[in-house]
């Protein structure tokens, strides 16, 4: 369902303990809907995918891309 864990990302912070960050794919599915709309992002478009997969800011790039159906370069 639309409430159902899509991804979780763990981090130590500034706390030094390990702790999780969970987004559900309603969350995800809004992100790259927003992203979509405020970029014009098209399927024949091509996100730069910058951030590195390890980094929680990756998911603003390939999120966008994979939900229009655009690619990452």
């Amino acid at each position: 369902t639309a409430q159902d864990l899509s991804y979780g990302i763990f981090t130590s912070g500034s706390t030094g303990k390990p702790k999780a960050s969970l987004l559900t794919h309603q969350g995800l599915v809004n992100l790259a809907e927003a992203q979509q709309q405020s970029l014009d992002v098209q399927s024949n478009s091509r996100i730069l995918q910058f951030a590195s997969f390890s980094f929680d800011a990756a998911t603003w790039e390939w999120a966008m891309a994979f939900g229009a159906g655009a690619s990452c370069a």
